[in-house]
């Protein structure tokens, strides 16, 4: 699968969770802003080590510097809002603030990013880029973020599903 739609899709997913947050209940919030931490961090993940190398490799480093900050404010307002009890007002402002910010950097990295690959890179790597962030997207979901880089930290092997 191409890079680009990997990516797209995880950023449909990341924006319906927002949604889902921001029409939840109160009690509702702290599960679902779980769910959505994961799923972005899990996005953040894949897209710094499969997709950013390619952009910096053919020449476009100062777009993978920006959005690399972005991923960074991103993280630091989800774990604000994660650090705070469901019912503070507070809250609200944050996931305001975080739908926002992430609605525009989505944006900004279908419109530039994606269409500089496009344009720039050899389909085939932006192929094999995108099967590595699909099927590396997988492990995390059936792992855990932790012990996938336990994994590439150690160049541990991946167990096939047909081994468990």
């Amino acid at each position: 699968m191409h890079a680009t739609e990997v990516l797209a899709r995880q950023h449909e997913e990341v924006s319906q969770l927002l949604a889902q947050v921001r029409d939840a209940r109160v009690e509702e919030r702290g599960k679902l802003l779980g769910r959505l931490a994961e799923a972005l961090t899990i996005h953040t993940t894949v897209e710094e080590r499969h997709f950013y190398p390619l952009i910096r490799q053919n020449g476009f480093p100062e777009a993978v510097d920006a959005s690399v900050r972005e991923h960074e404010e991103l993280q630091a307002l989800l774990e604000h809002a994660l650090g705070r009890k469901s019912q503070d007002p507070e809250v609200e402002l944050l996931l305001g603030r975080l739908e926002r910010s992430v609605r525009d950097h989505f944006d900004k990295e279908e419109s530039e990013l994606f269409e500089w690959a496009r344009a720039r890179i050899d389909p085939a790597s932006l192929e094999v880029a995108g099967d590595a962030m699909a099927r590396d997207t997988e492990e995390i979901w059936q792992v855990g973020l932790l012990e996938y880089e336990e994994r590439r930290a150690f160049a541990l092997p991946r167990e096939s599903p047909a081994a468990e």
